[in-house]
């Protein structure tokens, strides 16, 4: 007589996405494009299944494409994954994952200039997080901590970014070490100190290279081409901000692409090259228009403004500075 089995039946189709999820993960920092895929294929997957388990998958995915809309810089595309992942994924069953979407959605909304939601964001991931070891959820911890110093640093709040970067150096996780390095190199290149900054950019770029990190090496060759740029190196800046810009235009990242076009309008102008210069402003000034993004808009208007009074068109320079201004008023600090 045949034995019944007391298994029961996955509620999953063929093909579970668990695996798809996992690998879409690991892969985001080495081959974002695949993992994008990887990600599309398990959420795919996933919608085509029922229960509980098909859900948290489905959540899973839309997490990852959370993060690498973000990354790309397609802010609407990153909240509307975000807010979906919050419906499958319920804050008091998954509070790692949501701390992630938390800070995803606080860099979503610091680059949209309201730092008050961003900070709200913030906290609601730490508030998750706050009975859980810190070595089971450094990655997500670390991930916060970034984000929050970012805010900090353009909150003036400087002394209390960089005790933030502090602790996110003794958690990260070795994958996220380049992070963590052009993080803290930021900050120490904003506070005029661009020969430290260019050393831990350096040191983050090895480290990159060694884990093939591709996601973060055109951000750290921006990094230390803009360091190069303070400290008279103008051959070092050249190859480092064009070999970012190649490596970024290949990856489809648009928002380290807005950086490098600025980055590269440093350079002209310091070269003297100033219609040069304004090429890479205005390349910069519509994909940051495109993408949404006010406050890298802000930087690029100020950096335009001061760029046309060197050329001596002054009508274009005031109608930089008052966009600088409107985009100023509508920043929300609190």
């Amino acid at each position: 007589m045949e034995q019944s089995s007391k298994r029961v039946r996955s509620e999953l189709p063929s093909g579970d996405p668990t695996l798809l999820n996992k690998v879409a993960w690991s892969r985001r920092w080495s081959d974002p494009l695949s993992s994008v895929d990887f990600a599309k294929t398990a959420r795919s997957t996933a919608m085509k299944g029922s229960g509980r388990r098909s859900r948290v998958q489905h959540g899973l995915a839309l997490c990852s494409l959370a993060w690498h809309a973000k990354w790309r810089g397609n802010l609407d595309e990153a909240m509307g994954y975000c807010l979906s992942a919050e419906s499958y994924l319920p804050e008091r069953d998954y509070p790692e994952p949501r701390a992630r979407i938390y800070s995803i959605l606080g860099g979503l909304h610091f680059a949209r200039n309201r730092f008050d939601l961003a900070n709200c964001a913030l906290d609601r991931g730490f508030w998750l997080l706050r009975d859980t070891p810190d070595e089971g959820v450094a990655e997500a911890m670390v991930d916060l901590l970034l984000t929050r110093a970012v805010v900090q640093r353009h909150t003036g709040e400087r002394a209390r970014a960089g005790i933030t970067l502090g602790r996110a150096q003794e958690l990260g996780p070795e994958e996220m070490r380049p992070g963590v390095d052009y993080c803290t190199a930021t900050w120490l290149l904003s506070d005029g100190d661009a020969e430290a900054a260019r050393i831990r950019g350096v040191t983050a770029l090895e480290t990159a290279r060694t884990q093939n990190n591709t996601m973060m090496m055109p951000y750290l060759l921006g990094l230390l081409g803009s360091c190069d740029v303070k400290l008279g190196r103008m051959d070092d800046a050249s190859t480092n901000l064009e070999t970012g810009l190649r490596l970024a235009t290949e990856g489809q990242d648009e928002r380290v692409t807005c950086f490098l076009h600025r980055h590269l309008a440093q350079r002209d102008t310091e070269l003297g090259k100033l219609d040069e210069a304004k090429v890479h402003l205005e390349t910069a000034a519509r994909l940051a228009k495109r993408l949404n993004h006010s406050f890298e808009r802000k930087r690029i208007a100020l950096q335009l403004a001061d760029l046309f009074e060197r050329l001596k068109d002054y009508k274009k320079a005031v109608h930089q500075h008052n966009l600088a201004w409107r985009l100023q008023n509508e920043t929300r600090m609190s």
